[in-house]
């Protein structure tokens, strides 16, 4: 019988920690969300405020400033036309009206899908798209692509 409840109380024990551990996870994962959430408004506010400047380089210093987690941003104007940073040359007639990440950030608002395993580089993302708008008028969707650094399947 002191077996039973010694095994007993190690099961219970073995199921705690790993409650607390997926709670400590999920409170990192809210915790990472919540940072590049934050890049993008601010990001978002300097697309809005431009004054001249160009997207391009407004992408481009936002990428360059976050470091190596950022695998990419990119912005999609009201037309469609997409640029991202780092630069990369997409085909004359792409248009991201058409893509899911740029339907769904204009039905929600902010759209952020499961993270997914990119196969290629071998990490863990997070992909986040919002919609921005200045005065009521559409003036386009940014995104980003983010590493997640916790261990989250």
């Amino acid at each position: 019988m002191k077996d039973f409840r010694k095994n007993i109380l190690i099961i219970v024990f073995v199921l705690i920690i790993g409650v607390l551990s997926t709670a400590c996870e999920s409170d990192q994962l809210i915790e990472e969300e919540n940072t590049y959430l934050l890049k993008l408004n601010e990001i978002t506010k300097k697309i809005i405020e431009k004054d001249g400047v160009a997207v391009q380089s407004i992408l481009n210093s936002a990428y360059d400033s976050y470091g190596d987690l950022v695998e990419n941003i990119y912005f999609a104007n009201a037309s469609g036309k997409m640029i991202l940073s780092p630069s990369l040359q997409l085909p004359e007639d792409y248009d991201a009206r058409g893509r899911n990440w740029y339907k769904k950030a204009l039905e929600n608002e902010l759209y952020m899908p499961k993270p997914y395993k990119n196969v290629v580089i071998e990490k863990k993302i997070q992909s986040v798209s919002k919609a921005i708008y200045k005065d009521d008028v559409l003036i386009g969707v940014i995104g980003m692509e983010y590493e997640l650094k916790g261990a989250y399947d």
